[in-house]
């Protein structure tokens, strides 16, 4: 049993990640506040966590689980709890569970070179991260999974962009100009001005620099799987 940041998961859970984390978080961080569906984001999670292949060793239900671990323990203790709202925690969490369902254990670059149908179908761009969010999306046009079913038009739209937004920024190809634009956007300048980093001047401010931001949290929270302790490793 893993124990970060108040969310506990078990690995050799059958019914882990997806069928009781992300409601887990839900429960912690008031996702009800957005109008979900909880009964449907139970449905959801279920067939998400069907959609991670056994024969995908990386892009896998255990990645997951480390990915939305590592999530919580960067949200808690990193002071970003504080400034971000309600629907910017759902996107992390969310992007944290499905960023790879659905995916083959390939990277875009890899996919284009293999000229993979997916590649033609997204003009070679973004071609994992896209098709993973078509994945997301498209199971939410399925009346029993939609949990956005009591959720304003313009709360999904909102929602929906930002996933959008900070999924497509995630890809490795990316990673370099990602952190070049955190570090102009939140920690150039004098560090006696900046001493704590991002604000919440900052995101409100500038929608740009609220993707970023969250873009590289995520980044960081799939990466950091090469710090995870041995004892508890994937």
């Amino acid at each position: 049993m893993y124990d970060f940041g108040s969310l506990e998961l078990d690995p050799t859970s059958p019914r882990s990640p997806a069928c009781t984390t992300f409601p887990q978080v839900a429960c912690m961080y008031d996702f009800g506040s957005l109008h979900l569906d909880l009964e449907l984001v139970l449905a959801y999670c279920v067939k998400t966590q069907s959609q991670f292949h056994a024969c995908v060793k990386f892009h896998s239900c255990e990645l997951a689980i480390h990915i939305l671990q590592s999530m919580s323990v960067i949200l808690l203790s990193g002071g970003l709890i504080d400034i971000l709202e309600t629907h910017h925690l759902f996107v992390l969490y969310f992007s944290s569970m499905r960023l790879y369902a659905g995916g083959f254990g390939l990277m875009s670059d890899f996919l284009v070179k293999l000229k993979h149908p997916l590649a033609f179908r997204y003009n070679d761009s973004n071609v994992l991260q896209q098709h993973c969010l078509a994945e997301s999306f498209s199971l939410l046009a399925d009346p029993e999974l939609n949990f956005f079913v009591h959720s304003s038009q313009d709360q999904v739209r909102g929602i929906r962009k930002l996933l959008i937004d900070v999924t497509l920024r995630t890809g490795l190809e990316k990673s370099l100009q990602e952190t070049s634009m955190f570090r102009t956007k939140f920690l150039s300048g004098d560090s006696a001005d900046r001493p704590e980093g991002p604000s919440e001047a900052d995101i409100a401010e500038d929608y740009d620099s609220l993707v970023v931001l969250l873009s590289t949290t995520l980044k960081v929270a799939e990466n950091s799987w090469v710090a995870r302790p041995v004892s508890k490793g994937i």
